[in-house]
């Protein structure tokens, strides 16, 4: 059995409601990975990459402001600096107290309308942050202060709620997910596997619903239904990535093999891996995790699809074999699986699970 000390465990998201405004804190919590097999002993020979499709926001307009709720107006007040915390409101609801918000988790718009939104951002220490929106579980470019691009870069300060005004364009008559997701630090990735597991996202979903047409666009099947986990395998990881097995006559379980989120690989070759799916720690729930992987930030096909979906009844696990085309010029790239629970189902008539957005760590890989 491995060492306790390599138990990575996922963090937690801590739901906290102000009001009927959903906002989601990143939690992290871990174990020393102090003697895990496969990880890179020292540090990475190639320079970081540069992040394509990024809009750099060095200065916001006047229409961005900073709201300092009082607690008793529901405002959310993060005394742990490790901790951010974003979520939105329509544009017409910037300037109601969080106590006194309408629901958010189910908007309708008409066809043709844009989807206006105020991003929140709170933090308690300065952060650069990369944000991303999904449609329907792809990554789709957006305006976020009057700029368009498939990625922001933002700056934040500690201290009060920046509410930055942003658009997103939804088409098809019927019931889409929305998702936005924040990268924290995308610049500062140290190749120290403890310094890096402060690098989960933060995000937060709704269904947007087009011409009050709330049948989904698109239907849930799983890719993958777990199973149960071997008999001495007393712990699991939400979404974790594992070293291949060595040999075929290799039947080692994947808690065994972990990534301690570095990795080496080969610049334009492929990079095996398998990822452990658990739900260990819902041993009551049944839920499908809806995945999405990314590599330096931008979304690639996960076995073939934008969305690939796992099933658990309880205590169940799933291992995936998978492997990622490494860009041809020699760089440190990030590779990190984004996922949501029970996609397709509805926020509002609590269907679902949880409203956030979830992650694995992040991992960086050495391709020489």
């Amino acid at each position: 059995m491995v060492s306790k000390l390599c138990q990575y465990f996922q963090g937690k998201t801590i739901r906290h409601y102000s009001g009927i405004m959903a906002i989601s804190i990143s939690v992290l919590a871990g174990f020393v990975l102090g003697s895990c097999e496969g990880a890179p002993a020292d540090g990475p020979t190639s320079l970081p990459g540069v992040i394509q499709d990024v809009v750099v926001h060095n200065v916001f307009s006047k229409d961005v402001q900073i709201a300092d709720w009082t607690e008793e107006e529901g405002g959310i007040h993060i005394y742990d600096p490790s901790q951010f915390s974003m979520g939105f409101v329509r544009q017409e609801d910037r300037y109601v107290p969080p106590v006194q918000l309408p629901q958010n988790d189910e908007l309708h718009l008409l066809t043709g309308q844009p989807l206006l939104l105020d991003l929140i951002v709170i933090s308690q220490r300065h952060s650069t942050l990369l944000i991303s929106v999904l449609v329907d579980y792809q990554q789709v470019p957006f305006t976020l202060d009057g700029m368009l691009s498939l990625l922001h870069e933002i700056r934040v300060e500690e201290g009060g709620d920046l509410y930055i005004p942003m658009q997103i364009d939804i088409s098809e008559p019927g019931a889409h997910d929305f998702i936005i997701v924040a990268f924290r630090d995308p610049y500062n990735r140290p190749w120290d596997h403890e310094a890096r597991d402060d690098c989960r996202v933060s995000g937060r979903r709704a269904v947007v619903i087009i011409d009050d047409i709330d049948e989904p666009v698109q239907t849930v099947i799983p890719d993958v239904v777990g199973v149960p986990p071997p008999p001495d395998v007393d712990f699991g990881v939400r979404v974790l990535f594992a070293d291949v097995p060595t040999s075929p006559s290799d039947s080692s379980h994947p808690s065994q093999r972990q990534m301690r989120m570095t990795a080496r690989g080969n610049a334009g070759e492929l990079f095996r891996y398998q990822l452990w799916l658990s739900n260990y720690d819902l041993p009551d729930e049944t839920v499908d995790y809806g995945l999405m992987r990314f590599l330096d930030f931008h979304q690639t096909e996960f076995k073939g699809k934008n969305l690939y979906v796992a099933h658990f009844d309880g205590r169940q696990e799933a291992i995936v074999e998978d492997q990622l085309e490494l860009p041809a010029q020699p760089s440190v790239h990030e590779a990190q699986i984004v996922y949501v629970f029970d996609p397709y189902k509805s926020l509002l008539r609590n269907e679902v699970l949880a409203p956030f957005v979830f992650s694995s760590g992040c991992l960086g890989i050495d391709a020489r």
